[in-house]
């Protein structure tokens, strides 16, 4: 039950990081854009990777016939 939690807290943690530095990516990236769109661009980015890294995961677990 520990270890659970603990893995959420990490889990946690480790996305609250990657919002942080994709937002902070965006505002590098998108410098020619107000603010806002600064941001958004980054976090966009960040969802993306997470949705393909996170399928591909799970993907490559299903069990193959």
């Amino acid at each position: 039950m520990i270890k659970s939690i603990i893995y959420v807290l990490v889990g946690i943690l480790t996305a609250l990081i990657g919002w942080i530095v994709s937002g902070t990516l965006g505002v590098i990236l998108y410098s020619g854009n107000d603010m806002d769109i600064q941001v958004i661009g980054g976090w966009a980015m960040y969802l993306c990777i997470v949705i393909v890294v996170c399928t591909g995961l799970m993907l490559s677990k299903t069990k193959k016939d």
